[in-house]
């Protein structure tokens, strides 16, 4: 049973190893893509779901953001006019 362990704890390390080499790899052939590229393309293969949630979380705060200062601007020229 530990044996199995230790086995998949090599095996992580080194399909993360192959992974990471893969990557250089491709950044290195495909250096002249814009990054926001490869991101949507990571994104749309499901490749990188932690990146993808928090784009998602960013742009929920910026539109957030972005209400709340409206807001503010209406109320304050609400106050001016008054």
């Amino acid at each position: 049973m530990v044996k199995d362990f230790v086995s998949d704890a090599d095996r992580r390390e080194v399909l993360a190893g192959r992974a990471e080499s893969l990557l250089i790899c491709l950044k290195l052939r495909f250096s002249g893509l814009p990054q926001t590229t490869l991101d949507i393309c990571k994104i749309q293969c499901n490749k990188d779901v932690g990146k993808s949630i928090l784009e998602s979380y960013s742009r929920v705060l910026e539109s957030l953001a972005f209400n709340i200062v409206a807001r503010i601007d209406d109320l304050m020229s609400v106050d001016d006019l008054s």
